[in-house]
């Protein structure tokens, strides 16, 4: 008898160890009271991926941002998000966000806000368009729209990006008419484009325009 209860207690043990978070809360508790400020006030990095995170509300946006104010590094990959707060562009402080691996059909504008990000990976998602204000993130330095299901690009949305030096965009549904902003985007070191719906001549001008730095996969 004695053996039959331990076996059911480990078991028991064992499904609480797999429960997954649905949100943001669900998974830090306490660490977005404003009480615990005084705790998390100096972390710098945040990781979060593969929680089983389905949703951040407006108010843990907010929490995150106060409970968090010098937070440079979030990593929010492998959740199945499909959607962000507006509240996230109150992480000023932010310089890496990877939100790799959920299915983002859309970013909002407030994005934007977060000028001090250097690195944004949002590879494997569901995103079909980007808000215009991407381009207000000057100190960008690598930016991975891979694998997404993108079919245009906003107007002079990169035009600004100067420190950028890596740009993913393959596996995507770009035509020649929305990659050619990118043939005048010189300074990057890195571009891919392949798995696109580039014609040769498209490719070709790409290559000559940033010379063996381009992956290109015409068809």
């Amino acid at each position: 008898m004695l053996k039959k209860i331990m076996v059911t207690v480990v078991a028991a043990g064992m499904l609480l160890g797999n429960v997954q978070a649905k949100s943001l809360r669900d998974l830090l508790g306490a660490k977005l009271d404003p009480k615990y400020r005084e705790v998390t006030k100096g972390d710098t990095s945040l990781d979060l991926a593969h929680k089983g995170i389905t949703e951040i509300t407006l108010e843990e946006g907010t929490a995150l941002a106060h409970n968090y104010p010098k937070l440079k590094s979030l990593n929010l990959s492998e959740n199945k998000l499909t959607s962000l707060p507006k509240t996230i562009g109150q992480l000023h402080k932010l310089e890496e966000l990877s939100l790799d691996l959920n299915k983002l059909t859309s970013l909002p504008k407030t994005i934007g806000q977060l000028t001090s990000l250097k690195w944004l990976s949002l590879r494997s998602n569901k995103l079909t368009s980007l808000p215009k204000t991407i381009g207000q993130l000057k100190n960008l330095i690598k930016l991975d729209l891979s694998n997404n299901q993108l079919k245009t690009l906003p107007a002079g949305v990169f035009s600004g990006l100067t420190n950028l030096k890596q740009l993913g965009l393959s596996n995507n549904q770009l035509n020649d008419q929305a990659i050619n902003v990118l043939v005048k985007m010189t300074w990057l070191k890195f571009l891919s484009v392949s798995g696109n719906r580039l014609k040769i001549r498209q490719g070709l001008r790409l290559r000559k325009a940033h010379g063996l730095k381009v992956q290109v996969r015409a068809i």
